[in-house]
């Protein structure tokens, strides 16, 4: 098997880099010219011009609505990329409720400790597990 393909490092727009691209867009500015002025390349600028979350109302890039949408955008892209590379990630925090319920059922007894990092969804699996066995 092949190893995994390692994962592509980007450095993300800043807040500033965002406003200064709507201004450059109003001004008429293409995605050549806008890269070239803020040091990046056409096809990041491209990208971040067709962004969902990058259009207001009118149709024109909004620097604000863009700031707001990276860490979702990014969180997915991250995700894609795992995914890609064969790695699953879980992150479920159990909730204190869950966490003593799932005590007073004997989890901890049978499982280990069920704290905070313990996905409930895993909990339940191997308490499943441990019941078949």
């Amino acid at each position: 098997t092949k190893p995994p393909r390692p994962l592509k490092h980007y450095e993300h727009l800043t807040s500033e880099q965002r406003a200064q691209l709507e201004l450059l867009r109003k001004q008429g500015s293409g995605p050549s010219a806008i890269g070239r002025q803020l040091g990046r390349s056409k096809s990041t600028i491209s990208r971040e011009l067709l962004r969902s979350g990058a259009l207001n109302a009118q149709g024109t890039y909004a620097a604000s609505q863009a700031q707001q949408q990276a860490p979702a955008l990014a969180a997915g892209h991250l995700a894609d990329e795992l995914a890609a590379a064969g790695i699953r990630l879980q992150v479920v925090e159990a909730r204190a409720a869950v966490r003593e319920r799932l005590r007073n059922g004997g989890v901890d007894a049978k499982l280990g400790v069920v704290d905070r990092f313990t996905a409930v969804a895993d909990a339940v699996e191997a308490l499943q597990q441990s019941t078949l066995s």
